[in-house]
């Protein structure tokens, strides 16, 4: 029964792992060149060794490797590790997102009068009494 079962996932496992082969196969193709049958290049991929979004994927791929094996061989504890990815992108995105932040916060304090704030029903009821206006109703 117990060996029945073990071979159940073993082949479950060989399954998922033939699948995940083939999709880091297909997704990493982008970086392969491409040649004529004449042996000339005719495509030589996406350039692996740029900077920017590339540079970034490869930290995440070197980060999973990591996380991987440390887990796998001293302690389930490394999972944490992945709070570097976001941790990294704010950081990196805090120089554009922050000017918009404290000048949404700015405009709104500078439009407000120093005094208390009041409703726009107080300041209209004021308005009127100043003027000396009675509003009647009819029916």
């Amino acid at each position: 029964m117990a060996n029945a079962s073990s071979k159940k996932i073993a082949a479950n496992n060989a399954k998922i792992l033939a699948n995940l082969r083939i999709g880091f196969l297909v997704v990493n193709n982008a970086g392969t060149p491409n040649y004529k049958a004449d042996g000339t290049i005719a495509s030589g991929g996406d350039d692996l060794n740029a900077e920017g979004l590339t540079a970034y994927m490869f930290d995440i791929i070197y980060i999973t490797w990591f996380v991987h094996i440390t887990t796998a061989v001293i302690s389930s504890k490394f999972w944490y590790t992945y709070i570097v990815i976001p941790v990294y992108a704010g950081f990196k995105l805090w120089p554009f997102i922050a000017p918009y932040l404290k000048s949404s916060g700015s405009t709104e304090e500078s439009n407000e009068p120093a005094g208390p704030a009041k409703s726009k029903r107080q300041a209209k009821l004021e308005e009127r009494a100043k003027k000396g206006q009675n509003v009647k109703y009819k029916r």
